[in-house]
């Protein structure tokens, strides 16, 4: 239950230092500054409570956690490895204890020592601050931390299959002695990684400046001396903002009008890359007519192909499961019920589904989630009334069909598909969800598989990143989207 209010590798290069693992510093292209577009600025640089991606992109180069994801491209990116930890966390057989040790000599942006104790006063914090991640920390039962020998001990009350996830997000990073168990919206705590937060103007702007003498394995150390984020107006404004050269990065969707000339004559600077997100219908399965299966497949099969992509801008690579392939690791299961996702939708046999469920003219609701435009909503409404269906968009009768980004803190697949199991009551579902805690590595493909041929959810697709770089960014050797975080701001660099 603690994911449920909170689903909201490059290639080697011969120019050696600008996009590699750890990106070594120290080459030619080093230096200068870059002014970044973000749709909208953080309303909170804390990191105990700062949660939306805009905050995160930024706060994944400043509060560097014991764990943290690696600095690369498509399904290595969504790797973990060690951060301030010397390993990868040793876990006992039942799940329930973590060891870790603290890297020796690690500083702050302020000069103080990181103590192994500093990570339980960052849940501490998270805790007190009542914080919107509280709840993925609510598992943990005690921390024990060794000052001499720098390990750290957590031990939780059940198992949790996406804790180590949970360890590489900024709110898991070690906070100084003397840290207020007060938000600082605007004032930047100390932090170790591989940027500082140097100005914070609400509304206007959030300036990171390079820590000259960062060096954890493994984590970039950044290449400009300055990043600007700032907020540049409507997607068309930045668009030209960016051809013009007065902004150096912009990360959200062009207009439909100007994608055609974007990925045609600024192909060599425009970037469509693999995110970890899901775009899924949800429907109510307890209320009729959602209550049957067969209703909730002709849906599925009525909704899918080109028109999802289409509906998407052509931001959505078309999938036929909730968690996104991307995920290192994981494995789908079995085939997809709605035959290939990638063939154009078949209304007729939806529609034939629809008739023999007996559900034609039935009611239901369709509710766009947070982040699905009115548009999309709109377009699913035109298709199931094509298929018999009396929808309506937001209010009206019936259960409700949601429209949901499923794109979850926790990057692992217990975080995407725990939320929509529990909510269900299917006795093989509940199996094949123990069954996953018992053996990770294959359960979760049987659960998702689950979930998808019973159509408890209906996955239309895996979101991609859009990114537009101007002239002055390498954007041949130094531009990088990250499945977790977007345009990873370390690795850019000036030509």
């Amino acid at each position: 239950m603690r994911y449920v209010l909170l689903l909201t590798a490059c290639l080697g290069l011969a120019l050696s230092g600008c996009i590699g693992d750890a990106d070594p510093g120290g080459n030619a292209r080093d230096g200068g500054s870059v002014v970044v577009g973000v749709p909208a600025l953080p309303t909170t640089i804390d990191p105990a409570v700062a949660s939306d991606p805009g905050a995160l992109q930024a706060l994944w180069l400043v509060y560097t956690p014991l764990l943290t994801y690696r600095h690369a491209e498509g399904r290595e990116g969504t790797e973990l490895i060690a951060g301030l930890a010397r390993d990868l966390p040793e876990i006992s057989d039942d799940g329930l204890t973590y060891r870790l040790r603290l890297r020796r000599g690690l500083r702050y942006s302020n000069g103080a020592l990181v103590r192994p104790g500093d990570f339980e006063r960052a849940i501490e914090r998270v805790r007190a601050l009542a914080s919107p991640l509280a709840a993925l920390y609510g598992g943990i039962k005690s921390i024990d931390a060794d000052r001499a020998s720098g390990r750290i001990t957590i031990r939780l009350v059940t198992p949790d299959p996406a804790f180590s996830q949970v360890l590489a997000l900024p709110s898991s990073a070690p906070v100084p002695q003397g840290t207020p168990q007060t938000e600082r919206s605007t004032r930047p705590l100390p932090g170790v990684g591989p940027y500082r937060i140097q100005d914070v103007r609400p509304g206007s702007r959030v300036v990171l400046t390079r820590v000259d003498d960062f060096d954890v394995p493994g984590v970039s150390p950044g290449h400009v001396d300055r990043i600007a984020l700032v907020s540049r107006g409507s997607p068309e404004q930045q668009t030209r903002a960016v051809i013009t050269g007065s902004l150096d990065v912009m990360q959200e969707p062009a207009p439909t009008d100007l994608l055609p000339e974007i990925r045609s004559k600024y192909r060599d600077s425009y970037r469509e890359e693999a995110r970890a997100s899901t775009i899924a219908l949800v429907p109510d399965s307890r209320l009729a007519p959602l209550d049957d299966a067969a209703v909730r497949r002709a849906i599925g099969e009525a909704l899918g192909g080109e028109e999802v992509e289409r509906r998407f801008k052509g931001l959505l690579t078309t999938s036929c499961t909730v968690v996104p392939e991307i995920l290192s690791g994981f494995q789908a299961a079995g085939s997809c019920p709605y035959d290939d996702r990638d063939d154009p939708s078949d209304l007729v046999s939806a529609r034939e589904q629809i008739d023999e469920a007996g559900a034609e003219d039935a009611p239901l609701r369709v509710v766009p989630g947070p982040g699905i435009s009115g548009a999309v909503a709109r377009d699913v409404v035109r298709t199931l009334r094509k298929i018999g269906l009396a929808a309506s968009l937001r209010s009206g009768e019936g259960p409700e069909l949601r429209i949901e980004r499923l794109a979850p803190l926790a990057v692992h697949p217990a975080a995407y598909l725990e939320p929509l199991a529990l909510n269900v009551f299917d006795e093989q579902l509940s199996d094949a969800l123990a069954g996953a805690v018992e053996d990770p590595e294959e359960g979760w493909g049987e659960v998702d598989q689950r979930i998808v041929s019973e159509a408890y959810a209906i996955p239309l697709g895996s979101e991609l990143w859009p990114s537009l770089f101007s002239e002055r960014v390498d954007t041949d050797n130094c531009a990088r989207s990250h499945p977790v975080f977007g345009v990873d701001l370390s690795a850019l660099c000036l030509e």
